[in-house]
């Protein structure tokens, strides 16, 4: 007869805590054979396997967004399975994986030997807990507290570093070194906090010019259409005036402006069968006209994120209300001092990105557009346009 030994008195103080110590043994014991389609689950690397065929399929989205499936399978295969793969998941520690964290680093690009940021060791961590959570719902593992050792495991997510924020008067002068695409979309992101696959996920008929609003329903990662990050981000975004300026005036240029066409349609001959049926990719936008434009300027190195810190500093610098700023950014939670804040109203949120929209672009002289009649006669949030409209810009 084999023999495992429980813990100690010192450990296990209770005759609660030693049978809740042994529930956990006795469920690793008896679940040694469990259909995943492999034969075995006896290790963390198996629990993975069952995790990334119920939770984590490239074939459907409906559940977890296409950004968030490759982000988590980045981490399981670069971090979690190399270390903790052939381990049983009782042998998984607390306070190794701790430790473990904290040892981290960077093992390639710019920042290769520093420690790893601590939001990517957070969710690090939070993968590994889901694995658990998911070996706990399917019955795997055992249904008490002790089975998920995640819970216990302490990680700051604090930043290293300041993200980088645009000063009103470079983002004035990035605005006017760039041409129409370029102009529209740095205005779309720095003048709403738009993600960047939310950005370029952006159809026509998604845009209601006569309510001047947007709605946001879909994120485009790497070419993949998909739910935007939370259910807080599908909401509904206010468009400035001169936003919906710029707007038209790239409608004008573009030749794809049916509903059901992206807002930035790909018209490069480089895009072969897709052109037109797929957005610009943004790494190229940016890499090949913005930050270019950008070092010219001397304002130093940039990201399409750069645009939503940007966006959310001038709202916080300008006083706004919280639940304001939240709902701007459609961030799903915000602390909890601050859900004293009271349902923020349309007419509120407008004027929160009027001033800011007001800030970093000086407002030219009426000239046509919305504050020249409407001559585009926009309805039904997309575009029927006259012959005046189809001029060149």
């Amino acid at each position: 007869m084999r023999c495992i030994v429980v813990g100690t008195v010192a450990t296990l103080k209770t005759r609660a805590a030693a049978l809740q110590r042994i529930e956990v043994l006795r469920a690793n014991v008896n679940r040694e054979i469990i259909e995943t389609g492999s034969p075995m689950v006896t290790t963390f690397k198996s629990l993975i396997e069952h995790y990334r065929e119920r939770e984590m399929r490239m074939d459907n989205h409906d559940k977890k967004a296409y950004s968030t499936k490759k982000r988590n399978e980045s981490y399981l295969r670069k971090w979690i399975v190399p270390r903790w793969g052939e381990h049983r998941p009782s042998d998984i520690k607390s306070a190794a994986v701790e430790e473990w964290l904290e040892s981290l680093s960077n093992d390639a690009g710019k920042n290769k030997g520093k420690p790893l940021a601590g939001g990517t060791k957070v969710k690090i961590r939070n993968i590994m807990s889901a694995v658990f959570r998911h070996g706990m719902r399917h019955e795997l593992l055992p249904r008490v507290e002790a089975a998920n050792p995640m819970k216990y495991v302490r990680q700051s997510g604090k930043r290293q570093s300041i993200p980088t924020v645009l000063e009103v008067e470079q983002f004035q002068s990035l605005f006017g070194a760039l041409r129409q695409r370029e102009r529209t979309m740095v205005l779309l992101d720095c003048g709403s906090g738009l993600r960047c696959g939310e950005l370029i996920g952006m159809q026509w008929g998604d845009i209601d010019f006569s309510r001047k609003q947007m709605s946001v329903i879909r994120s485009v990662v790497e070419m993949v259409s998909g739910k935007v990050k939370t259910e807080a981000s599908q909401k509904t975004v206010p468009l400035d005036d001169f936003m919906i300026d710029e707007l038209l005036a790239w409608y004008r240029i573009t030749p794809y402006k049916k509903p059901e066409d992206w807002v930035f349609a790909s018209d490069s001959p480089r895009a072969g069968a897709k052109r037109g049926r797929q957005p610009y990719w943004p790494s190229t936008i940016m890499r090949m006209f913005i930050k270019p434009a950008a070092n010219r300027l001397g304002i130093g190195n940039i990201s399409w994120h750069t645009f939503r810190h940007t966006y959310s500093t001038l709202l916080h610098a300008n006083g706004e209300d919280p639940k304001v700023v939240q709902e701007l950014l459609r961030h799903s939670s915000i602390k909890v001092t601050m859900d004293i804040y009271t349902q923020a109203v349309t007419s509120a949120k407008r004027k929160a990105q009027s001033r800011v929209v007001e800030q970093i672009v000086p407002k030219p002289e009426a000239e046509g557009g919305m504050r020249g009649g409407n001559p585009l006669n926009v309805t039904y949030g997309y575009m029927k346009t006259s012959a005046k409209s189809h001029a060149s810009h």
